[in-house]
């Protein structure tokens, strides 16, 4: 009487072939994965400072933009925005704003020497490109409670 079964070769050819599958294919479903994490937070982050927004309308009958700051009595336009909007957030850590590199959550060039290309080499855009110019998050930086770091530049109009 014959027993059929496989042979230690055909065993082992068959994982390799498994294994090469798996490494092929690994690699997009964990890009995809973190693809798909980021969209999450993005849209989240989006959610929240919407909200915070749409309280402050709620709260003061009108909408925040950057080009009411000489009508809504800001004494520094350039801050305008980092006094009038924090308190809609869960605020972890207020890092108050770039410039100011004892307590920016990321400090730049234009005080104190900085290394700006040392720090943009941390960090990134959501697209995982160099940011080239630290000085666009200035304004007002503050951590919130599930750690997303919001970075304020008021650009005037």
């Amino acid at each position: 009487m014959k027993v059929g079964a496989f042979t230690i070769a055909e065993v082992l050819i068959t994982l390799g072939i498994i294994g090469v599958v798996a490494a092929m294919t690994l690699p997009a479903l964990i890009t995809r994965n973190q693809n798909k994490a980021l969209e999450a937070s993005l849209k989240k982050n989006y959610s929240i400072i919407l909200q915070a927004f749409d309280m402050y309308q709620a709260d003061n009958g009108y909408r925040l933009k950057a080009s009411d700051v000489n009508t809504i009595g800001c004494k520094n336009t350039k801050m305008c925005l980092k006094t009038r909007i924090p308190s809609y957030f869960k605020i972890l850590r207020d890092c108050v704003y770039g410039g100011n590199v004892s307590t920016a959550c990321i400090p730049y060039k234009g005080n104190d020497n900085i290394d700006d290309e040392s720090n943009s080499k941390i960090y990134k855009s959501f697209n995982n490109t160099k940011i080239s110019n630290l000085s666009y998050f200035d304004d007002g930086q503050f951590v919130l409670s599930d750690g997303s770091l919001i970075l304020i530049e008021n650009q005037q109009v």
